[in-house]
C-alpha cells in the first residue's frame, strides 16, 4: 500500500473501524498473539544465553551424558526461534514437510526413472539419515523441548564426572534455572499453539458477519495470518488495518492471487454494505472508507485496472471478471471513460452473447494458495455478467461526458451488443418473464438515454441511431413490451420513447404493419378502461397514459410522420374514448381528484382542444359540437369545478380565434348565452372572469375574420343592445352608485387588476362590433351616435361620436395600464394572468376610418 493510502487508513482506523468484526476479533487476537510471541522469544533468548553460559562456562566436563545431550537439543531448538517463528513460518509446517518430501523424491528419481540407481539410493540414504532428523528437530523441537526440561527437573540426577567442589555447587542450580526457563517457554509455546486452534473459529465468525461465500473465506484467513505475523514483530501493526485496507494493498500488488483475493474482499464488503444499508445494519464508516480508498480520484488507478480487467481474455479470469464487474458497477458513477484506455470496449465485453469455453485446469494446487475454480463461475454465471454489464452502462450514462462519449462513438459494436442481447432473449419474454424483464429493462433504458442524447441539443452522429432504427428485431421486441400485461410501466415508458423516435424516422425498419401495431398498442394502453376509475391507478401508470395520449395526439394531428396517418376507425375511437375519459367522474366536480388524476384531465382537455382547433384533424361535426358543449357547460355552469371553469373559458377563446368551423358552432348554439353572460352585472352567477372571457369570445366571433354572417345577423340585435351598456362600463361614465357597486362586486371577489382586464376586454369588444356591424350601416351609426350623446350628457361631458367614445375608452385603459405598470414590478406576470402561456396576444383593436396604429390595445 502506498504511504498516502496507509496514512489515510491509519487515520480512519483509529476512529471509524473500532466496532468492525475483523478489528474486534482478528486484530485483537493478533495483538494478543504478538505479545505472547514476544514473551516466548524473550524467554528463548534467556534459554540460549543460559545454555551458552553452562556449555562454555566450564561446566561441560562436569555434565552427565543426559544433561549434555538435553542442553544440546534445547540450544539447537532455540536457534530456529529467531528465524522461523518470528517470520510466521510455523503455520506452514505441513507445507514445508510436503515440499521436502517432493524434493527428496525428485532427487532420488531424476528424469522420472522408475528404478532407483546407485546415486539415487545414496541420495535417499542421506536424506533419510541426515536431513529428516534435522528437519524434524528444527520444525518440532519446540514441542519436544519442554518435555525434556520437565524430565530433567523431575529426575535431577545431575551427574558430575570432574571438577572442584565450588564448580559442583553451582552446576545444579544452573541446570535447574535452565530447565525451568525452557519449561516455561514450552508452556507458553503450547499455550500459543492451543490458542491458534481458535483462528478458524475467528475466521468463520468474521466471514459469517460479512456473509463471505465459501471461496472467499480463504481471503479472511490470509488477512488473519498477515495481521498476526505483523503483530509478532510489532504489536501496533494492527492499528488502522482492516479488511478494506488489506484488500486495497492486495489490489496494488502485482500478484494475481493477491489481486483476486482483494477483489473477493471488496466485492463481498460492497454487497454487504449495500444490503445492510437497506436493512440499517451496516457498520458505520465502512462505505465511506471503501469510497475513499477505491472510488476517490487519488485511487483511480485501482478502478481503472478493474475496468480493464473486464476485457480479460485469459481462461482463468472468469471469477475475477465477475467480481471486478460488480465492483465497477458500484463505482460506475465515479468512472470517466475518457480517462480509461478502451474503456467502452472493456465494459461492452461483458455483453458477449456466448460464454467462452474454458478448459478446467487439473493442475494440482498448493494448500496455501488461493483456489481458483473457473467452473464455479464461468460459463455458469455469464448471464449474471451480462446483467451487470448492462447495469454498468446504465450507471455510466448518467454522467453527461460518459453518455456523450458512448453516443458519439463511430463503432456500432456497443449498440449492436445491447440490441442483440435484448432481442436474443426474446424467447424468455413469456416463459421466464422476470428473468427477461431484468435484462430488457436495463437495455431499453440505455437505448432510451442514447436516443434522448442523440436528439438533444448536441445532435450527435446518427451511427448508433441507425443501428437501432433499422433493426426489425429490436422494433418487434419493443412492441412486444407494449403488448405484454406483465411488463411494468417504467419499461413501457422507455420503450414508447424509443418507438416514437423510430415512428418519426421515415428511413427506419418500421413498416406499415409495425406502425399500425404501435398505434393500436398506444390506444389500448392509453384509452383502456375509459369508463373506469382512474383514481386507483398508480402515479407511474398515470404518467404512462399521459405519455401515450401525447403521442396519439401527435399522430392524430400528423405531427410525427406525414406518411403515417390514423385510419378513420382509429380516429373515431380516439376522439370518442378521449371525451369519455375526460367526462368520467361520477361526482362531476374534478376538484375532488388527486393531483396526478387532475393533471391527466388537464392533458385530455388540452389534446381535445388542439384537435378541435386543427383544421386538418378530421374531427367530425358531431364530435366537435359535443366537445364545445362540454366546454360551454364547464365555463358557464361550473360543471367540473373552478379550475376547469377557467380552463374551459380560455380554451373557448382560442378555439374561436383559430377554428372557423368551431366558432360557427359557438355562434349558432351559444351566442345568446355569451351575450347574456357579458350583460349580467347584478347577479352572482357570473364573475368578472366570466364576463371578461365571454367578451373575448364575442370579440372573436364578431371579428372581420368571421365568415358566419347568417348567425351573426341573428345575434345582431342582442349585440346592438349590449354595446352601449358595455361602453358605459368601459368608460366608467354615467353609472349610478348601485350600478357601480353591482359591477364591482358581481360574481367572485375581484381585484383592481381583474376590473381593469374586464374593462379592457369590453373596450376591445366595442371597437370590434363598431367596425364589423355599426360602421357599415349609416342608420345604425346615427343611432349609436345618439346613444353616445346621451352617455356624454349623463356624464356632463362634451358630446362626441360613438367612435370617439371608443377611442376615449382605449385612451383611459392605456393610462390605467401605465399606472399599474408603475405600481408593480416590471416583470410581474399578474397583469397578463388571463392569457395562457401558449395563447398569442389579441389582435389590435382599431376603427375602420382610423389608422390601425392610432388606436390599439395590446
Amino acid at each position: 500500500m502506498s504511504g498516502a493510502g496507509q496514512s489515510r487508513g491509519h487515520r480512519l482506523g483509529l476512529h471509524i473501524d473500532s466496532d468492525w468484526p475483523e478489528v474486534l476479533l482478528i486484530n485483537d487476537y493478533a495483538v494478543f498473539m504478538g505479545y505472547l510471541s514476544m514473551v516466548v522469544t524473550g524467554t528463548g533468548f534467556l534459554v540460549l544465553t543460559w545454555s551458552t553460559v553452562i556449555l562454555l562456562g566450564g561446566f561441560v566436563s562436569m555434565l552427565s551424558n543426559k544433561d549434555f545431550w538435553s542442553l544440546t537439543v534445547i540450544t539447537l531448538v532455540q536457534t530456529r526461534i529467531f528465524d522461523v517463528f518470528l517470520n510466521g513460518k510455523v503455520s506452514h509446517i505441513g507445507y514445508s514437510l510436503k515440499r521436502l518430501c517432493k524434493a527428496a523424491r525428485f532427487i532420488a528419481l531424476p528424469h522420472n526413472h522408475k528404478k532407483v540407481g546407485f546415486r539415487g539410493a545414496v541420495r535417499v540414504l542421506v536424506f533419510t539419515i541426515v536431513l529428516c532428523p534435522l528437519f524434524l528437530l528444527y520444525m518440532f523441537g519446540l514441542f519436544v523441548s519442554p518435555w525434556i526440561s520437565l524430565w530433567r527437573l523431575i529426575q535431577q540426577d545431575y551427574g558430575v564426572t570432574a571438577g572442584d567442589s565450588s564448580s559442583k555447587a553451582h552446576l545444579q542450580p544452573a541446570l535447574v534455572v535452565l530447565y525451568s526457563l525452557a519449561l516455561f517457554q514450552g508452556v507458553l509455546f503450547y499455550y500459543r499453539a492451543i490458542s491458534a486452534w481458535e483462528e478458524q473459529k475467528l475466521v468463520k465468525d468474521v466471514a459469517d458477519k460479512y456473509m463471505f461465500d465459501t471461496v472467499s473465506r480463504s481471503s479472511v484467513s490470509d488477512y488473519l495470518h498477515e495481521i498476526k505475523v505483523g503483530c509478532e514483530n510489532d504489536p501496533s501493526f494492527a492499528r488502522g488495518r482492516n479488511l478494506i485496507t488489506y484488500a486495497v494493498k492486495l489490489m496494488e500488488s502485482t500478484s494475481p492471487d493477491g489481486y483476486l483475493s482483494g477483489a473477493r474482499i471488496l466485492d463481498t464488503l460492497i454487497k454487504f454494505n449495500r444490503d445492510a444499508d437497506a436493512s440499517g445494519s451496516e457498520f458505520p464508516g465502512q462505505s465511506m472508507q471503501i469510497y475513499n480508498m477505491i472510488g476517490s480520484a487519488t485511487s483511480s488507478p485501482i478502478l481503472h485496472n478493474l475496468v480493464q480487467m473486464l476485457d480479460s481474455k485469459s481462461a482463468y479470469d472468469g471469477e475475477i471478471r465477475l467480481r471486478a464487474a460488480r465492483i465497477v458497477d458500484h463505482f460506475a458513477g465515479e468512472i470517466r471513460l475518457d480517462k480509461i484506455l478502451q474503456g467502452i470496449r472493456c465494459v461492452s465485453s461483458l455483453l458477449e452473447l456466448e460464454p467462452k469455453l474454458f478448459q478446467d485446469s487439473s493442475e494440482e494446487e498448493d494448500d496455501h494458495q488461493i483456489s481458483v475454480k473457473e467452473k464455479d463461475y464461468y460459463p455458469k454465471d455469464y448471464e449474471q455478467m451480462q446483467l451487470i454489464g448492462m447495469q454498468i452502462l446504465l450507471n455510466l450514462s448518467y454522467d453527461k461526458n460518459n453518455l456523450s462519449l458512448m453516443s458519439n462513438t463511430d463503432d456500432p459494436a456497443l449498440i449492436n451488443k445491447i440490441v442483440a442481447l435484448i432481442t436474443s432473449k426474446g424467447s424468455l419474454h413469456k416463459k421466464e418473464h422476470n428473468e427477461w424483464s431484468r435484462m430488457a429493462e436495463l437495455g431499453v433504458k440505455i437505448l432510451s438515454r442514447f436516443m434522448r442524447f442523440m436528439y438533444g441539443p448536441t445532435k450527435s452522429n446518427n451511427i448508433l441511431w441507425h443501428e437501432i432504427s433499422t433493426s426489425s428485431k429490436a422494433i418487434g421486441t419493443l412492441e412486444s413490451i407494449l403488448e405484454c400485461d406483465q411488463c411494468d410501466s417504467v419499461l413501457k415508458k422507455h420503450a414508447i420513447r424509443i418507438l416514437r423516435r423510430i415512428f418519426m424516422d421515415t428511413s427506419s425498419a418500421m413498416g406499415e404493419g409495425d406502425r399500425e401495431r404501435f398505434i393500436g398498442s398506444l390506444m389500448d394502453m392509453s384509452l383502456h378502461n375509459s369508463n373506469g376509475d382512474f383514481q386507483n391507478l398508480a402515479g407511474v401508470d398515470l404518467a404512462l397514459k399521459k405519455q401515450g395520449l401525447s403521442i396519439l395526439k401527435e399522430i392524430y394531428l400528423n405531427e410525427l410522420n406525414p406518411s403515417s396517418i390514423m385510419d378513420e376507425g382509429d380516429r373515431e375511437r380516439f376522439i370518442g374514448s378521449l371525451m369519455d375519459m375526460f367526462l368520467d367522474n361520477s361526482k362531476g366536480n374534478f376538484g375532488n381528484l388527486p393531483g396526478e388524476d387532475l393533471d391527466l384531465k388537464k392533458q385530455e382537455l388540452s389534446i381535445l382542444k388542439e384537435i378541435c382547433m386543427d383544421p386538418s384533424s378530421f374531427m367530425g361535426e358531431s364530435d366537435r359540437e359535443k366537445f364545445i358543449g362540454i366546454l360551454m357547460d364547464m365555463f358557464l355552469h361550473n360543471s367540473k369545478g373552478d379550475l376547469f371553469e377557467k380552463l374551459a373559458g380560455d380554451d373557448l377563446v382560442q378555439i374561436c380565434r383559430r377554428s372557423g368551423s368551431s366558432a360557427a358552432i359557438i355562434l349558432k348554439k351559444y351566442g345568446h348565452d355569451i351575450v347574456n353572460c357579458i350583460a349580467d352585472t347584478r347577479s352572482s352567477v357570473y364573475s368578472s372572469m366570466h364576463r371578461k372571457i365571454a367578451a373575448k369570445i364575442l370579440n372573436h366571433l364578431c371579428s372581420p375574420y368571421s365568415t358566419d354572417e347568417e348567425h351573426l345577423q341573428n345575434l345582431k340585435e342582442a349585440i346592438i343592445d349590449l354595446i352601449p351598456k358595455v361602453l358605459r362600463e368601459a368608460l366608467g361614465w354615467g353609472l349610478t352608485g348601485k350600478e357601480i357597486q353591482g359591477v364591482a362586486v358581481s360574481g367572485l371577489e375581484g381585484t383592481q387588476d381583474d376590473d381593469w382586464k374586464l374593462q379592457e376586454a369590453l373596450a376591445s369588444l366595442c371597437a370590434t362590433v363598431f367596425n364589423r356591424i355599426v360602421s357599415k350601416d349609416a342608420d345604425l351609426t346615427a343611432r349609436f351616435n345618439n346613444i353616445a350623446a346621451g352617455i356624454c350628457d349623463q356624464a356632463a361631458k362634451p358630446r362626441v361620436t360613438f367612435a370617439d367614445l371608443i377611442k376615449e375608452a382605449v385612451k383611459v385603459h392605456r393610462m390605467e395600464f401605465k399606472k399599474l405598470e408603475e405600481q408593480k414590478p416590471a416583470a410581474s406576470p399578474a397583469l397578463y394572468e388571463f392569457m395562457p402561456a401558449y395563447y398569442p396576444p389579441p389582435h389590435f383593436m382599431y376603427l375602420s376610418e382610423e389608422d390601425p396604429n392610432a388606436c390599439c390595445i395590446s
